[in-house]
């Protein structure tokens, strides 16, 4: 899949139509993650976090969260896999994650959703 604005020629490479966060996430990152882009790693972070499902957060059942979190992290490492390890494009996709993890704290039970015990849980 490529989007109009695609300079890095990214590929989300899906065998399914993706889901909405897939696409937004994928778009985001496109006009990211290029070099010349003006876009901050915070102004990223903050647009990532914009399409976690807020208003499902407090219901006994956390499937949307969580599903939210299997795409949102099955589109990050599609991605990083095509990013050339020494580029600035990588440095950027880094730089997304140091700011993911100072997002204000979101919590799915008691595992915060940017920080790494969430990953622990799910291991």
């Amino acid at each position: 899949m490529a989007t109009t604005n695609n300079p890095l020629g990214l590929d989300l490479d899906t065998m399914y139509e993706p889901m909405d966060i897939e696409e937004n996430l994928f778009n985001l990152l496109t006009v990211y993650l290029p070099p010349d882009s003006t876009i901050t790693p915070q102004q990223a972070a903050d647009k990532a976090n914009s399409f976690f499902p807020h208003s499902c957060l407090g219901e006994n059942d956390n499937y949307y969260p969580r599903q939210f979190l299997s795409e949102f992290w099955e589109v990050m490492f599609r991605i990083v896999s095509q990013l050339d390890y020494q580029g600035q494009p990588m440095q950027r996709y880094i730089a997304l994650h140091k700011a993911l993890r100072e997002l204000p704290e979101i919590f799915i039970g008691d595992y915060r959703v940017w920080r790494i015990d969430l990953y622990l849980a799910w291991s």
